[in-house]
């Protein structure tokens, strides 16, 4: 009889072992052919994952579970939308972008001929210009030709500049630049209109286009909601069937190595966020301060912040783009006195610098020290392979990935020695 049951006991390890594999072989190739659903679900789980001490809490203070996600879920649906609103109020019309494409255009010349001494009679540049001219001249024509208005793009700008709704200063100086460049006007066609005709979003009309890249951002987005509910429902359910299955011998070894990565984990995620948010902030009242917009402010600075937890490349990325906006402004918001449209852009730089100063110096070891505990040299590779291998997807899993690993084989060899497994 005894014989029987630890035969039925093997055969019952086996299938569910078998069908595990199985499982996790089908969700791998799901993962793979799903790639665009995998930013939703992620951001899904890392929410409900960040919000679990806070569902502990709410069932603390004697609040049921039901009422707790429910509280939670209304929560996050809220900041969802509060960050779409913003976004879509962030996002430029289609007459601010040509008049940020033309002031873009104009000012990257301007400044640049000012940096190398192209203006008025130093025709011949200066020391600098000498050095790097022949490698820059090309860069700043190419991106000129790509910021150049196309012929619908132009009739608008010719309406906005007879309605009075542009700089003087802008005015003359994109007629000007124009002049001097002879780009390929067989390019002449909205990047938008390029996807569309390229057979991205096919349609049978002029506006299935839209509806079709409507439709199929929401019916992506649209899981993330229940994702979230589903991790906070499931409240690691799914984890401990999981653990049943591992046979008694190995059963507390295999329940320390899961607690210690979803510790690390935890504490890394909370970290990271914390840090990208007091980045964020002071990014935002930094460039508020030396003259930006508030919501181009704020907007750059919760980019910024986001950006700062990709390693080196999302640092470079910000200030390219706080720059690139320091360039377009015009009459600079602030009251202090000496900062002006020539100057803001070496504020913006200052601003970026005494943030990552701060950062590096105070924030990232206060906060992520021991969150983290990893060499600087392989979190630099392991965002930059991540970014190889996967994209913006492997840039956010990539450290995660590594801290499991780590984390994960230092407490299973710790373990595998207390029980004498190995020495």
């Amino acid at each position: 009889m005894k014989n029987n049951e630890e035969l039925r006991l093997h055969r019952t390890r086996k299938f569910y072992g078998v069908t595990t594999i199985l499982l996790f072989l089908v969700l791998i190739y799901l993962l793979w052919a799903l790639n665009a659903i995998l930013i939703p679900v992620i951001i899904g789980f890392l929410a409900a994952y960040l919000c679990l001490p806070i569902l502990k809490k709410l069932k603390g203070k004697g609040i049921s579970k039901r009422a707790s996600v429910v509280i939670l879920f209304f929560g996050f649906i809220i900041a969802i939308i509060f960050i779409f609103h913003f976004i879509s109020m962030a996002i430029p019309s289609e007459e601010e972008s040509i008049k940020l494409k033309a002031s873009l255009q104009f000012n990257l010349q301007d400044k640049y001929q000012t940096l190398m001494g192209l203006k008025q009679d130093e025709t011949d540049g200066n020391f600098l210009y000498r050095i790097t001219g022949n490698e820059l001249d090309p860069i700043v024509y190419d991106i000129s030709c790509y910021l150049k208005l196309n012929s619908n793009e132009r009739e608008i700008w010719q309406q906005l500049v007879q309605n009075g709704n542009t700089f003087s200063r802008i005015e003359e100086g994109y007629q000007e630049t124009n002049k001097k460049l002879v780009c390929d006007e067989d390019k002449d066609v909205d990047f938008i209109t390029e996807l569309n005709n390229g057979g991205l979003m096919q349609g049978s009309d002029s506006n299935s286009p839209i509806l079709t890249s409507v439709f199929q951002f929401l019916s992506v987005w649209f899981i993330m909601p229940f994702v979230f509910i589903y991790a906070l429902v499931d409240n690691g359910k799914t984890r401990k069937k999981l653990i049943h299955m591992i046979p008694n011998a190995y059963f507390e070894l295999t329940l320390t190595t899961l607690h210690s990565v979803d510790k690390a984990i935890g504490t890394y995620l909370r970290c990271l966020v914390s840090n990208m948010l007091i980045v964020g902030a002071l990014f935002a009242v930094l460039l508020r301060i030396i003259g930006f917009e508030t919501s181009p402010a704020i907007f750059l600075g919760l980019m910024n912040g986001i950006l700062n937890a990709i390693p080196l490349i999302g640092s470079v990325i910000g200030l390219i783009i706080i720059l690139i906006y320091a360039i377009v402004v015009e009459n600079p918001a602030t009251f202090i006195s000496f900062i002006d449209r020539e100057s803001i852009i070496l504020w913006a730089f200052i601003v970026y610098a005494i943030i990552q100063i701060v950062d590096n110096a105070i924030l990232k070891p206060f906060l992520m020290g021991k969150a983290i505990n990893l060499n600087p040299v392989i979190v630099i590779f392991a965002a930059v392979g991540g970014a190889i291998i996967g994209g913006f997807i492997g840039i956010l899993l990539a450290i995660p990935l590594v801290l499991i690993v780590k984390v994960g084989f230092s407490t299973l060899r710790n373990e595998l020695k207390r029980y004498f497994f190995i020495y």
